[in-house]
């Protein structure tokens, strides 16, 4: 059986104002009439019926005029009961509701139809910035130079009812090498991670490493830019050590190799390092002398000279 909030206000203040409680009949119509939830089955000797709950939503004047007498809570509730009572149906209870402003619902509607909400997690500038901190605080250097390098992005995996905040970190390509070689290191970057994206609302957190994205579109830096002036040269270069003041590189054409230290500060001599079977040349250069295209095709020249000065390999 279905139910009319509407008929079913008009039907009570109806009833009460026949039987001489016209105050009562005029606070039904000016209130609202709820159903709420699904009805409750009750066995009555033979009858089997179903029990509205009924929510009556009034303003603070007549709800504070309605409790100060409990004679007319108990009028209205008997005026409800009756109007809902038939072969298959009951009153459950009436319910006296508070309309809150300024919806006028009563609070057992409004917080049904809000949105929920999570509190915001945090972003992930701020999970990076707690994870370097985190590994500084541990006098972890290694860690936190490679985060302080690094960037990070996340999402919300969903498999069936678990959510879980997914974060990749990624890498320049040296330090992600190394979290390869060194699994202790790797392991220590998505520790500190995890410890700074830990939130109340989120029980799950996953951490995957990756190599950092280069925007093709970002002038390139002088190494890059002795790399591809060598590159058109056909010589092979492969970065093999990486610190925050120089990058070593080896070098190879044809038969020869050098190795290419690349330093921040100004030029050192070149010397030489033994390998293990022969030696192997070691050129320094500055960034500072191959900022500029023109720079970086002049130095790749002296390097193609001094590969020429090497004898072949037997």
């Amino acid at each position: 059986m279905f139910l009319d909030e509407q008929s079913l206000a008009s039907g009570v203040a109806a009833l009460l104002e026949a039987r001489g409680e016209r105050e009562l009949g005029a606070l039904v119509r000016r209130s609202i009439v709820d159903l709420v939830g699904r009805a409750e089955r009750w066995s009555m000797g033979a009858r089997d019926v179903a029990a509205h709950r009924i929510a009556l939503v009034v303003s603070a004047a007549d709800h504070v005029w309605l409790s100060s007498k409990p004679a007319r809570t108990d009028a209205l509730r008997e005026a409800f009961a009756t109007a809902v009572r038939s072969p298959e149906t009951e009153l459950e209870n009436l319910y006296l509701v508070l309309a809150l402003p300024p919806s006028q619902l009563g609070f057992h509607r409004g917080y049904r139809d809000a949105p929920v909400r999570l509190p915001e997690a945090p972003a992930t500038d701020s999970v990076l910035g707690g994870a370097i901190a985190l590994c500084w605080a541990k006098e972890d250097e290694a860690a936190a130079q490679a985060l302080e390098r690094a960037t990070l992005e996340d999402a919300i995996v969903t498999t069936g009812a678990r959510s879980v905040r997914r974060f990749v970190l990624r890498l320049d390509a040296p330090d992600f090498a190394n979290a390869e070689r060194d699994t202790a290191f790797g392991d220590r970057l998505m520790h500190a991670v995890r410890s700074a994206a830990v939130t109340a609302a989120e029980t799950t957190t996953a951490v995957f490493l990756g190599v950092r994205f280069v925007a093709t579109h970002i002038p390139p830096g002088p190494e890059a830019l002795l790399v591809r002036a060598l590159e058109r040269k056909n010589i092979a270069v492969l970065p093999v050590m990486r610190h925050d003041d120089r990058t070593l590189f080896a070098l190879s054409c044809q038969d020869k190799f050098l190795l290419l230290e690349l330093r921040n500060g100004p030029r050192k001599k070149s010397k030489a390092i033994e390998s293990i079977e022969e030696i192997v040349d070691r050129l320094g250069l500055s960034k500072e002398s191959i900022e500029s295209p023109e720079a970086a095709e002049a130095a790749s020249d002296d390097v193609v000279r001094r590969f020429c000065e090497i004898p072949a390999r037997r």
